[in-house]
């Protein structure tokens, strides 16, 4: 399905589906990303900490290059 680009390859294992506008394809929204990295299904297994959190509270202005997510499961090597 990827080489048909019927699906895109997100990073290893993760995958999601175009959405098509009169602008052309559309990856996920940033809300998108951030609950598929912390939620699986009802359970929560992670949350975002550091600057962008800021700005989803609208305490700061700028905009970090990088998301911080604090994992509640131990990292697989």
């Amino acid at each position: 399905m990827v080489k048909k680009q019927v699906l895109i390859r997100q990073a290893k294992g993760t995958f999601y589906r175009p959405k098509e506008t009169i602008f052309g394809e559309v990856s996920p929204s940033d809300e998108e990303l951030i609950s598929f990295l912390t939620r699986k299904g009802d359970k929560i297994t992670g949350i975002l900490t550091g600057q962008s959190v800021y700005l989803k509270l609208q305490i700061a202005t700028q905009v970090p290059s990088t998301l911080t997510i604090a994992s509640i499961t131990p990292r697989k090597k």
